[in-house]
């Protein structure tokens, strides 16, 4: 996640689960992690490993970066939806789905699932 520029009023949107959830340029991992908690309805924690930066996407002209988050959803929740990135403005994210997570197991017979 990368600001454009100083201006940390930038924004996006993930699209998950037929919701559009609107992200600040600065919110903090946190407020992240609670957002999408409620906004999704999770019954388990998310969890966060990667920027160490103290707002999700941060801007630096002499040391131009790009901050990485993992987000991680609990077991419990089923596999998540995947999600897509909306509605940029004044940020530069990239989302990518790295799990692809089996839902269930059905037994058709004959020694079959």
């Amino acid at each position: 996640h990368a600001l454009e520029s100083l201006d940390t009023t930038g924004s996006f949107e993930l699209e998950i689960a037929n919701s559009r959830i609107q992200i600040d340029a600065s919110s903090t991992l946190d407020d992240v992690k609670l957002i999408l908690h409620k906004s999704l309805n999770l019954s388990g924690p998310v969890s966060s490993i990667g920027s160490s930066h103290g707002t999700l996407c941060h801007f630096n002209k002499e040391n131009p970066t790009t901050a990485v988050t993992l987000l991680t959803f609990s077991a419990e929740d089923g596999p998540i939806p995947a999600f897509s990135v909306r509605a940029e403005e004044n940020v530069h994210v990239n989302a990518n789905n790295l799990v692809d997570a089996v839902d269930g197991i059905e037994y058709v017979g004959q020694g079959l699932y």
